[in-house]
């Protein structure tokens, strides 16, 4: 908080401050040392940047994101910056990351300073995901604190979410949708072995607490709220959590509180559908099987889902599995409800095939049946990237868990050089 006053007392002086709201313990913090100080504001908030004699200057473009996201999570979740202050520090550190303590957060190094001559583009998106990811964390997790450990994603996967909401809003041409699902690969993988958990996994112990600090927190979480997001509209997915901000600012909370808020935001069975996803481990096998009906002029869809696996066969599911399917321009959102299910489109257009997980925004793998595969190649070069960058991950995860031949994977592999847009860097990355 702010000083109050400084007293002096002989050679001693005695620093008084504002009271701080109650808080978690962990988000309390207190910094000492001799620095520069990079200061600014924003809606009347004053900000600083603490840094190393001399590295003002380098954090000058964490200020600026810093202004940008404050302003756009205050919109966002209809509530100003809840303190009145934000410093942010600049540590020397072997260690990696940062920790978003209330008003005060701490950063090591290079995920805050940015070197204006030196640093490339990926310093910069380092620096803007990781400013955006803890300031995002002074509503969620500190105006907003999990009721236990147990729910420490409510932190970290809105974080993780926020934090590509905002790159997507300032940073469209660093294309985050497609860089956060190709990055999600090693999430998806060890989601489909034993060696894995559910996000809400039981009880976390203070000697276990690092052990739930991991991707399945963070990307697999982040992930399942933008499922839930395309599922129900991002309009009642923001009124919802608006409305969970309102009602537990300076309390704590649960995955059940949110899920009220959200599911009466939306008019939809939200907590059913959302504990089929937090409360169990792994990740879906979509099968889509499609065929003309020739009389009725209509494409029939079979849908059926299973666990997917690299290895054994692993127990799980059904999901409540929120599903994008587009035909060319043509998106329909459905919730399969069973682990088989079967949906009709007008028309049958063999030159539009149906592309399931259109957009990669669920958390699944989907096996399109020969066919499809086979005109989904062919279209691949002028489908939408986010569409691109899906098809190719499954590919490849297919053909590894042995579902496919690896020659189904590299045949959709010839078709890379017909791409002219932007996501070819992500793409030929993925092919490496």
């Amino acid at each position: 908080m702010p000083r109050r006053a400084v007293q002096a007392d002989g050679a001693a002086r005695r620093h008084v401050f504002l009271a701080s709201p109650s808080m978690l313990s962990n988000l309390l913090a207190l910094a000492v040392g001799r620095f520069d100080a990079l200061e600014d504001h924003v809606d009347g908030i004053p900000l600083r940047i603490l840094v190393p004699r001399g590295q003002r200057d380098q954090a000058r473009f964490a200020m600026e994101v810093t202004k940008q996201v404050m302003s756009f999570y205050a919109r966002y979740f209809g509530r100003r910056y809840a303190l009145p202050k934000l410093d942010q520090l600049a540590v020397p550190s072997v260690l990696d990351g940062a920790m978003e303590n209330w008003g005060l957060i701490t950063y090591v190094e290079p995920t805050v300073l940015l070197d204006p001559v030196r640093s490339g583009p990926d310093a910069s998106r380092r620096v803007f995901s990781v400013v955006a990811h803890e300031v995002a964390h002074q509503w969620f997790g500190n105006l907003v604190s999990p009721a236990t450990w147990s729910e420490i994603w409510l932190n970290e996967a809105f974080a993780t979410w926020m934090e590509r909401k905002a790159q997507a809003h300032f940073h469209p041409e660093w294309q985050p949708a497609l860089r956060f699902r190709r990055d999600l690969e090693a999430t998806l993988e060890r989601d489909a072995t034993a060696a894995t958990r559910a996000i809400r996994s039981g009880p976390v112990g203070e000697d276990s607490v690092f052990e739930v600090f991991d991707n399945v927190t963070y990307n697999k979480g982040g992930a399942v709220l933008s499922m839930l997001e395309q599922w129900i509209g991002p309009a009642a997915f923001q009124r919802g959590l608006a409305s969970y901000m309102r009602e537990r600012a300076l309390k704590p909370a649960t995955a059940g509180d949110l899920w009220h808020h959200i599911g009466r935001a939306a008019g939809q069975p939200v907590t059913g559908v959302a504990q089929s996803w937090t409360d169990q481990p792994g990740v879906p096998l979509l099968e889509v099987a499609s065929r003309c009906d020739v009389d009725m002029q209509r494409t029939v869809l079979t849908l059926r889902q299973s666990r997917f696996a690299l290895g054994d066969a692993l127990p799980g599911g059904p999901w409540l599995l929120p599903v994008q399917l587009a035909r060319g321009s043509e998106n329909t959102v459905l919730l399969m409800r069973e682990r088989e299910q079967q949906i009709a489109l007008p028309g049958c257009d063999p030159a539009r095939p149906v592309l399931a997980n259109a957009g990669g925004v669920g958390y699944l793998r989907v096996d399109h049946d020969a066919a499809l595969r086979e005109r989904l190649a062919l279209a691949f070069a002028t489908m939408p990237a986010a569409g691109r960058v899906a098809l190719l991950s499954d590919s490849f995860a297919l053909a590894s868990a042995g579902r496919r031949p690896m020659a189904d994977h590299l045949a959709l592999l010839l078709a890379l050089p017909a791409v002219r847009d932007a996501s070819r860097s992500v793409l030929y990355s993925m092919a490496l």
